[in-house]
């Protein structure tokens, strides 16, 4: 039974991209823009959960499955 349990904790907690599984995510899908001296140079859509990073950034898998950390001017449009 403790195993049976643990497994299970694992599999709840282990979700968190919306991809993977949207009943136990943690985060919703995101719309990622970003800006630099007033010219857009980055615009990307989330599957899941965007971390803020130490010293400004952001953290995000994208729909491509890349990982990607920006400290551009970002504006996360959550849906």
């Amino acid at each position: 039974m403790k195993y049976f349990l643990g497994f299970l904790l694992i599999i709840l907690f282990g979700c968190t991209d919306a991809m993977k599984s949207e009943v136990f995510s943690l985060g919703k899908s995101a719309q990622i823009i970003c800006y630099s001296g007033g010219q857009k140079i980055y615009e990307e859509k989330t599957t899941g959960k965007v971390f803020d990073l130490a010293g400004g950034g952001w953290a995000f898998t994208t729909l491509s499955g890349k990982y990607v950390q920006t400290f551009a001017d970002c504006f996360v449009l959550v849906d």
